[in-house]
């Protein structure tokens, strides 16, 4: 089973690049555009969250 990672940008073109390289590194890729549509998934399931930061 693939890890899957999920996306929340408000730019569909950040969203795409993110998408096509995480699917390449074989992740299973959910995208949201803002909070709203984040916040309304996650109450249907709870992802494992963990946040990288760069530094």
């Amino acid at each position: 089973m693939n890890a899957t990672v999920w996306i929340v940008d408000d730019d569909n073109s950040i969203r795409w690049v993110m998408e096509k390289a995480l699917q390449k590194a074989d992740f299973d890729i959910r995208s949201f555009e803002d909070a709203a549509s984040l916040l309304a998934c996650m109450d249907e399931r709870r992802p494992d969250t963990r946040s990288e930061t760069g530094g």
